[in-house]
């Protein structure tokens, strides 16, 4: 029994040698395939810039504009009533975006033939602001003040004088933060001339909003609020595009352009309320989380003065289209947001460039 019971600890013992050397081969395995593929990937990114390779760090500081995501608030009209009948003026009201400041930070290694490149840029965006009040009625001239909300779904006629004011204030905004990967593939080349094909990946984030206040003060005053996001998760997709550079002396001229197109998921929300004598009482809360896809354009222009020692200063123009992206739900508040509400919005302007080679 002793001798079985000797041999039956030896196999087990030899099953669990076994056992700890096939998972010391599994690990073993595992981690050469990791070395390998990030051999693979360092010797390929290496390979990427050629010969020749270079670093290039870039910043930029630019002055951006936003147009398309106007939006019409309302009509405001004034009768007046007199001897030849009444007579009616009015006018627009809406909310323009305004310009505001970006950065936008690249770091790049280029070389013969081929290069790769990560920039990244984010923009808060300015804001749109309509402030408009007090309003009010004057039967003493025979003027009534109409106010046609038309985003908000009501007509209100401004209280007479000395019995209230009519305000409202709005605001909108729209920013978005964007991350280019990009590779570049020398298609031609001349005498200080070349032209890049560009091929990567997009990712960005956007949230546009909108909010609006229309209330009375005085001693019947009501208030109807309502705000109304659209916000973005992480959206992705691809980018190709092409860049020519002409260079003379030390002078260098660049111009770019590129498309790409984004997939991801949105989160629609909007919510209305009214405050009036009995308190405030929620309209309707409303929230949707929908998959989108829009397509990107981004175009660039650039003259560059090399300063030496792998320092040059630029200046030049860009510009963003954003074809159709779905922006801040807004409707009455008796109905349904409307949560197809499409803008082209176009990002534009200035910048100033500061280009390191090391």
């Amino acid at each position: 029994m002793t001798t079985r019971s000797s041999d039956a600890r030896r196999s087990d013992l030899e099953r669990v040698k076994e056992g700890t050397l096939a998972v010391r081969d599994v690990t073993e395995q595992r981690l050469r395939s990791r070395v390998a593929s990030i051999a693979f990937l360092a010797f390929f990114v290496t390979r990427l810039a050629g010969a020749d390779e270079g670093w290039t760090i870039r910043l930029d500081l630019l002055n951006l504009s936003v147009f398309g995501d106007d939006l019409r608030i309302a009509v405001l009209s004034e009768e007046r009533t007199g001897d030849f009948g009444t007579v009616r003026d009015s006018r627009d009201l809406g909310l323009n975006l305004d310009s505001d400041q970006a950065f936008r930070v690249e770091v790049g290694r280029f070389g013969e033939r081929w290069g790769w490149s990560l920039g990244a840029m984010w923009f808060d965006g300015p804001d749109g602001r309509l402030m408009l009040g007090p309003l009010t009625s004057d039967p003493a001239t025979g003027t009534v003040t109409i106010f046609q909300a038309e985003a908000l779904g009501r007509t209100v006629v401004a209280p007479d004088v000395g019995s209230g004011e009519l305000y409202l204030h709005a605001q909108s905004h729209f920013y978005h933060g964007v991350l280019d990967a990009t590779v570049s593939r020398e298609l031609q080349e001349g005498e200080g001339s070349e032209l890049l094909l560009l091929g990567g990946l997009k990712l960005a984030k956007y949230l546009d909003r909108v909010n609006q206040n229309l209330f009375v003060l005085g001693p019947e005053g009501w208030g109807l609020k309502q705000d109304g996001e659209a916000e973005s998760d992480l959206m992705a997709g691809p980018m190709v595009g092409l860049r020519g550079r002409a260079r003379v002396r030390r002078h260098s001229f660049v111009g770019s352009f590129s498309q790409g197109y984004l997939v991801g998921n949105v989160d629609f929300r909007s919510r209305v309320n009214e405050t009036g004598p009995g308190g405030v009482e929620d309209r309707y809360l409303y929230t949707l989380r929908d998959n989108v896809a829009f397509p990107v354009s981004d175009m660039r222009l650039e003259w560059a003065l090399d300063l030496g020692k792998g320092f040059s200063l630029g200046v030049g123009v860009v510009g963003e289209v954003w074809w159709d992206v779905p922006v801040a739900p807004i409707r009455t508040y008796t109905e349904q947001p409307e949560t197809g509400r499409e803008n082209t919005v176009i990002v534009g302007g200035v910048l100033l460039a500061a280009v390191w080679q090391p």
